[in-house]
């Protein structure tokens, strides 16, 4: 099972785009940066279009007003880039009832 801890006070301060690089500057002086082909609709943006970024919700998101995408400081962080071009998660192994049922009556 996968777990992540993020601390919720954490949030972006300042986002700006060089060289197809979006860079984030969080709240506790931390930089985060990802190239902007990893979102399926930044990845063909124009330079102008990319530079036109701004930070929604406090500070927990970036907004493209003139390319119609959103992406959450926590999908970033967590490398979800709301993207076709990014890999396809593994499939998820199937668990036998069986196996539950044992956990549930302590049989395990």
């Amino acid at each position: 099972m996968k777990y992540m801890a993020h601390d919720t006070a954490t949030r972006a301060t300042s986002v700006r785009v060089a060289d197809g690089i979006v860079w984030v500057t969080l709240s506790d002086a931390r930089e985060i940066h990802f190239p902007a082909s990893k979102s399926r609709r930044l990845a063909n943006a124009t330079a102008s279009a990319l530079a036109k970024v701004e930070l929604i919700c406090n500070g927990t998101g970036l907004h493209w007003p003139e390319l119609d995408e959103d992406l959450s400081l926590q999908g970033i962080i967590e490398g979800r880039f709301g993207g076709a071009t990014q890999a396809a998660p593994a499939p998820r192994k199937a668990i036998a009832a069986d196996t539950c049922a044992s956990y549930k009556t302590g049989a395990h």
